[in-house]
């Protein structure tokens, strides 16, 4: 995984990401007379949407094995931070779903967790001063 890492795998994708725009990509298709009728059209539509899908899924998977390095986290939050990731319906798409999943598995939580034992400690100390 650390090769992976080294050679700059994520990064890629965080890039493929954010170049793969449906709408980009259809006006060039049309520039150059590549796209025929609706059904031609919607399936071109579906197979970048996919496309995009898919890696957002790699940057997931990866995150899940383990969190991204700094520089990773830090693009991939700026790329969600430049992206629409509204449906027409109001829902976050599911590329965006699937990114920000990949986000909150960057996150450390282990100082909440501490802080959780802390404050239980604190709790039981006070049920033994209230109880004298």
């Amino acid at each position: 995984m650390q090769l992976l890492l080294v050679s700059g795998l994520i990064t890629t994708i965080i890039e493929q990401l954010q170049e793969l725009d449906v709408q980009k990509e259809l006006d060039k298709l049309e520039r150059g007379q590549g796209i025929g009728d609706e059904h031609h059209k919607q399936q071109l539509i579906d197979f970048i949407t996919d496309q995009r899908q898919l890696l957002a899924e790699c940057l997931y998977c990866f995150a899940c094995q383990a969190p991204l390095p700094k520089r990773e986290a830090l693009q991939l939050l700026s790329a969600l931070k430049k992206r629409p990731s509204i449906d027409a319906d109001g829902t976050l798409d599911s590329v965006t779903l699937t990114l920000l999943m990949a986000m909150l598995y960057c996150l450390n939580v282990d100082p909440l967790d501490e802080a959780a034992e802390i404050q239980s400690s604190i709790r039981g100390t006070l049920i033994t001063l209230n109880q004298c």
